[in-house]
C-alpha cells in the first residue's frame, strides 16, 4: 500500500488503509463500507434497492427507480441476475401493480433486447402482460416505441403478433395525433 500511497490520493488511502487494517476493530463494517464512495457498486446498489423495493410508499419513487435507476443499470448487472434476482422479485413485487407497468416495461425490454436467445422465454410472462396492458394510455407509446424489438425477439409468438398488430391497427384509427405520430 506504501508503495502507491501517492497515486491512490488522501482519501483513498484512508480508506484502504482502514479496511486493510490489521486491527479487526478499525474496519468498517459491510453496510458501512458500501457507503464509501470508492466501495460503492452501482449494480449491487441497484439490486439492494429492488430487494427493498416495497418498503417504499411513494409509487413516485417506485417509478423513478424501475424506469430510471434499474434501467440505467442493468447494463452493469450480468445476465444471470437479471433471471435469477430481478425477474423473481418482479413476480414477488409487481404482478398486479398495473400502474407500474410502464415502469417496469423499460427494463424489461432492455433485458428481451439484450439478452441470449435461450433467455427470452424466461421472459415471455412478462412481456404478454405488458402488450395485453397496451390499452392503458402510459403503455402503448412505450411498445410501439419497442415494436422493432419485440417482433424481432418474439417472431415465433403468434399471440404477441397479432396483439401488437391490433395494437397498430387502433393507433392508427385513433384520433391522438402523438400516437399517430409513433406509428410512423
Amino acid at each position: 500500500l506504501k508503495c502507491i500511497a501517492d497515486e491512490l490520493g488522501p482519501n483513498l488511502l484512508d480508506a484502504m488503509e482502514k479496511v486493510l487494517s490489521l486491527d479487526v476493530d478499525k474496519r468498517p463494517t459491510v453496510q458501512f463500507l458500501a457507503l464509501i464512495k470508492y466501495f460503492d457498486d452501482p449494480a449491487l446498489s441497484t439490486l439492494r434497492q429492488l430487494d427493498d423495493i416495497m418498503q417504499v410508499f411513494d409509487p413516485e419513487q417506485k417509478n423513478a427507480f424501475l424506469s430510471q435507476t434499474l434501467y440505467d443499470n442493468l447494463s452493469l448487472i450480468p445476465e444471470n441476475l437479471w433471471f435469477v434476482r430481478i425477474l423473481p422479485r418482479f413476480d414477488e413485487f409487481f404482478i398486479d401493480c398495473y400502474d407500474l407497468y410502464a415502469a417496469l416495461s423499460r427494463p424489461l425490454f432492455y433485458m428481451l433486447d439484450q439478452c441470449e436467445s435461450h433467455n427470452i422465454i424466461k421472459l415471455k410472462s412478462w412481456i404478454h402482460r405488458i402488450v395485453y396492458q397496451a390499452i392503458r394510455c402510459t403503455l402503448t407509446p412505450l411498445i410501439l416505441e419497442n415494436m422493432n424489438v419485440l417482433f424481432r425477439r418474439m417472431s415465433n409468438d403468434k399471440e404477441i403478433e397479432d396483439q401488437i398488430q391490433d395494437l397498430i391497427v387502433m393507433c392508427i384509427k385513433s384520433q391522438d395525433t402523438h400516437i399517430q405520430v409513433k406509428i410512423i
